[in-house]
């Protein structure tokens, strides 16, 4: 069973994926700002290798909002 696509306004133009792109953005700003944070700012004895672990473990996401 398909789905039938969704109806569309007349004159209304498809997405260029700027919102992606905004969103892609984003993140990648709160990605390099925790790593500022964590990395630059503090005493951190963690081995450069950790940052991308504690990355996908959404540690950034924690730092995000502030």
């Amino acid at each position: 069973m398909s789905k039938a696509p969704a109806p569309r306004t007349p004159g209304k133009k498809r997405s260029t994926g700027r919102s992606e792109k905004k969103l892609e953005d984003a993140v990648a700003a709160a990605i390099a700002d925790w790593i500022d944070k964590n990395w630059n700012d503090t005493d951190w004895g963690g081995a450069p290798k950790e940052i991308p672990r504690r990355i996908r473990a959404g540690e950034w996401r924690e730092n995000a909002a502030q």
